[in-house]
C-alpha cells in the first residue's frame, strides 16, 4: 500500500499513479477510464487532501 497523498493531493490521482495492483487488470495499451477522465475534467476539488491554513498574511 502506497503512502497517503499529501495535503494538495487528489487521492484518487495519488492512487492511481502509486499503486500498481489498480492498474494490473488493464490490457496492454488499454487506457484507465478514471485517469482518463481526471486527465480532461480535472480533479474534483472535494477529492483533494485538505491543505493546513496557512499562518502567513
Amino acid at each position: 500500500m502506497p503512502k497517503p497523498p499529501p495535503p494538495g493531493q487528489c487521492i484518487q490521482c495519488w492512487q492511481h499513479s502509486y499503486d500498481r495492483r489498480i492498474h494490473r487488470r488493464l490490457r496492454r495499451g488499454e487506457d484507465c477510464k478514471p485517469c482518463l477522465d481526471h486527465l480532461h475534467t480535472g480533479c474534483p476539488p472535494e477529492g483533494k487532501v485538505p491543505k493546513k491554513e496557512s499562518f502567513w498574511w
